[in-house]
C-alpha cells in the first residue's frame, strides 16, 4: 500500500475503485465511536451547519467547525461528538471512498491520524458534496463522474495550505472569484465585498497570490480545463465554450502557454 498525502493525492492520477455518499443528521443522536472497530473506508466529511469534537484513541482531542472538511483515514479509531447544531437540517455530508494509483496499489492517505482541513471557499465545497449527492441519487451516473468531483474537493483540499495565509481583508473577495470565475466579477465588486478600495484591493491581491485577480480567474478557468480533458470526453470547442472564452483559438493559445501543451496533446498525454 502506497503512502501519499491528500495534498499530492490532489496532483495525482488515480482510479476510484470503490464509492458511496451518506449523509447523517446527528440532532439526536449526537455521538458516534469506532474504537475497538477500525474504519473500513477513506471518509471524507463536510460539516453542514455543525461542529465536531474528535477523541483519537491516544486521547487527542480535534475540534472542527461548520464548514471544515474532516478525513479520517481507513483503520482509524476514534470517538466524535456533534455540537453547535445551527437547525434541526444540520447534517454531515460523508464520501466513502478507495483510491488506486495506475499500478493498482491501493493508495493511503495517512496513517491512522485525523485531520481537519478549513476550506477558503466553504460554500463551494459544499455544493461539490452537494453535487456528489445528487449523483448517488441518479442510477445513470458514471463512475468517472464520481471521479471529477471528488478530484475537485481532493483538489480543493490540496490547494487549502496555501490559500489559508491569504490575509483575512482579501477573503471575501478571493471566495467571491471562487464561486463566480466564470461570471468575470469587476475589480469593483471585489473590492466591495471586502470593504476596501479598488486600488487597495488589486496591490493586496497580487502581494498574497503573486498574480493579478484577472491572471488568477484565469488560471481557475485553465485548472477547471484540465478536468474537462483529464475525466470528461466534451470537445475543446464545449469546454471553450463552458469557461466562457470569447473564441476557442483564444482557449487554445491560453491553456499552451499555461501548462506547455494543447488542450488536444494534453488530453491524449493524461
Amino acid at each position: 500500500m502506497k503512502n501519499l498525502t491528500i495534498e499530492k493525492l490532489s496532483k495525482t492520477d488515480y482510479d476510484l475503485r470503490f464509492f458511496n455518499f451518506l449523509e447523517h443528521f446527528w440532532l439526536t443522536y449526537t455521538n458516534f465511536n469506532c474504537f475497538n472497530k477500525p474504519k473500513k473506508y477513506d471518509l471524507l466529511i463536510f460539516l453542514n451547519d455543525c461542529d465536531a469534537v474528535y477523541t483519537t484513541k491516544d486521547g487527542q482531542r480535534i475540534y472542527a467547525k461548520s464548514g471544515d472538511v474532516v478525513y479520517t483515514p481507513m483503520n482509524s479509531e476514534y470517538n466524535v461528538d456533534f455540537c453547535n447544531f445551527k437547525h434541526e437540517k444540520s447534517s454531515t455530508l460523508q464520501i466513502n471512498f478507495f483510491v488506486f494509483n495506475s499500478d493498482g496499489e491501493q493508495i493511503k492517505l495517512s496513517d491512522g491520524q485525523v485531520q481537519i482541513f478549513t476550506p477558503l471557499v466553504p460554500l463551494a465545497v459544499k455544493e461539490l458534496f452537494q453535487k456528489l449527492k445528487l449523483l448517488s441519487l441518479d442510477a445513470r451516473t458514471l463512475p468517472t463522474q464520481n471521479k471529477v468531483v471528488l478530484f475537485e474537493i481532493l483538489n480543493s483540499l490540496g490547494c487549502e495550505k496555501t490559500l489559508d495565509k491569504t490575509s483575512p481583508l482579501i477573503s471575501a473577495g478571493i471566495e467571491y472569484l471562487h464561486l463566480h470565475y466564470l461570471e468575470n466579477p469587476s475589480i469593483t465588486t471585489l473590492a466591495s465585498e471586502c470593504h476596501i478600495s479598488e486600488e487597495y484591493f488589486r496591490r493586496l491581491f497580487k502581494k498574497q497570490m503573486g498574480v493579478s485577480p484577472s491572471e488568477y480567474r484565469n488560471r481557475l478557468r485553465l485548472n477547471k480545463a484540465k478536468e474537462y480533458l483529464k475525466y470528461g470526453d466534451i470537445s475543446v470547442q464545449e469546454i471553450s465554450e463552458n469557461l466562457c472564452y470569447a473564441t476557442v483559438s483564444h482557449f487554445i493559445k491560453q491553456f499552451k502557454a499555461e501548462f506547455g501543451l494543447s488542450p488536444l496533446q494534453f488530453r491524449l498525454n493524461g
